[in-house]
């Protein structure tokens, strides 16, 4: 079905109207706002900003798991701008090209002082190599970057995308610097974060005595703040079909554990999943750190589903990351299976979405030119005519790319076994680590950069 062109009428109808927003009900996104904390000065002051070269951006890219806290940010930043700053949320599924280009056009004729939140970008901001892209979607691209490039700096709108997707799975034209070139990472809030937003979430209920925030939050590793707010809501439930009139400690633990598998106590039940799992994310740490060093690495954390290591470069797009770190990327992302083998014996399927990540990278590199084996063609543009030797080249300059960066992992992994175990322990005991811990735990491992080859 053909969605209707913009009118005023339907993007004022998605005017949220803004309450104030303090800034000490916006927890656990800690590393979103003091990004959000220095673009605040730039939009709010662009005079000043223009004295520096701080150019206002023309828009802003928030990326994270569903349930981190973009829209709230969003509301957040909208907010903070001022009162009389209006903030327009839509969702992806209602937008057509003509909306996208209409919206932003009369915002920037009518409100400049503005924010335009566009939520669930997924699909039609990927890169246009993906296969689920469809002529639609693309459309959908296309007039988005001919929406920001008309844009001006320092006038506005503020153009705000949300997306679940990492950027470098998005289309390079669209994250590039002068389109959404300011990219904000949401992360999974730790246990510090969790227990202040359970404490937030039951703040005005009536509960039986000072409920253990810190339990509750223990057991909820890995967990987003939507996800806090949904157990604190049907502990509410539990205690009215209890028929109280007040949320106990056994309340709020039974929501936890009726959430399922966020719960730790399922991998304490299973030691050996949990124990590879750790060996798996210490080594992704083991490459990161013998490649780049220690400060490469964000943070570390395990959770019932699985884990996850957190590079500090990966708020930035690939296109501004140099080749040698891309490269380095690489390697990191096939050290978990490998750390697997050499201590534990035989991987598992657990390096599947390393090694789509990965794949997906080499291929960026080659058909920017990286590789000078193989020509810089936008195979995208391309389209179906792609002849049958330029797919075989890039099938060979791929598979070799990534050969590599898999014989480098192996080689930097049976360097490090015993501080791959040692690393590994730290993790298995803490769960999660990062800043100081982090540190400290890296530092008592001890990894070493392989001996060099003959």
């Amino acid at each position: 079905m053909t969605k209707a062109p913009f009118t005023q009428r339907w993007l004022e109808a998605h005017q949220v109207r803004l309450e104030p927003l303090d800034r000490d009900r916006v927890i656990g996104i800690g590393h979103a706002m003091a990004e959000i904390d220095s673009l605040l000065v730039r939009l709010r002051e662009p005079a000043r900003a223009a004295l520096l070269g701080a150019v206002p951006p023309r828009g802003i890219l928030f990326h994270g798991d569903p349930g981190t806290g973009k829209t709230l940010l969003a509301r957040y930043l909208a907010a903070s701008l001022g009162p009389d700053v209006p903030l327009y949320e839509v969702g992806s599924d209602e937008l057509s090209p003509d909306r996208l280009r209409g919206g932003v056009r009369w915002l920037a004729a009518t409100h400049p002082q503005s924010v335009l939140f566009i939520d669930e970008a997924d699909s039609w901001a990927v890169a246009r190599s993906y296969p689920s892209h469809s002529p639609s979607t693309r459309l959908l691209l296309t007039a988005a970057l001919s929406a920001l490039d008309g844009l001006v700096p320092a006038q506005g709108p503020v153009v705000v995308v949300a997306t679940n997707r990492h950027p470098m799975e998005l289309d390079d034209a669209l994250v590039r610097s002068g389109r959404l070139g300011i990219h904000i990472a949401f992360e999974l809030p730790d246990e510090d974060e969790r227990a202040a937003l359970l404490e937030l979430f039951l703040g005005g209920r009536p509960t039986v005595g000072m409920l253990d925030t810190r339990r509750a939050a223990r057991l909820t590793r890995g967990k987003t703040p939507a996800d806090l707010r949904a157990f604190v809501e049907d502990s509410a439930g539990l205690a009215l079909a209890a028929g109280r009139d007040a949320i106990t400690d056994d309340d709020l633990i039974a929501a936890v554990r009726r959430g399922g598998d966020v719960v730790p106590d399922a991998d304490e039940q299973n030691p050996a999943r949990r124990w590879r799992t750790a060996v798996h994310e210490a080594s992704h740490v083991a490459a990161g750190t013998v490649l780049r060093g220690a400060g490469w690495i964000f943070s570390v954390m395990l959770d019932a589903s699985g884990g996850r290591t957190n590079l500090g470069s990966e708020d930035v797009h690939d296109a501004d990351r140099p080749d040698d770190e891309l490269r380095d990327s690489l390697v990191v992302a096939f050290a978990g299976t490998a750390g697997e083998a050499a201590v534990l014996g035989d991987p598992t399927l657990g390096g599947v979405t390393d090694v789509s990540l990965a794949t997906g990278l080499a291929i960026q590199r080659l058909t920017a030119g990286f590789d000078l084996h193989h020509p810089p063609i936008d195979l995208d543009h391309l389209g179906r005519n792609v002849p049958e030797s330029l797919k075989a080249s890039l099938g060979d300059q791929t598979a070799e790319t990534l050969g590599g960066a898999r014989e480098t992992a192996r080689r930097i992994v049976a360097a490090n076994v015993d501080a791959i175990v040692a690393f590994a322990t730290a993790l298995d005991r803490a769960g999660e680590l990062t800043g100081d811990e982090l540190t400290a735990a890296i530092e008592a491992a001890g990894f070493r950069s392989p001996p060099s080859e003959a």
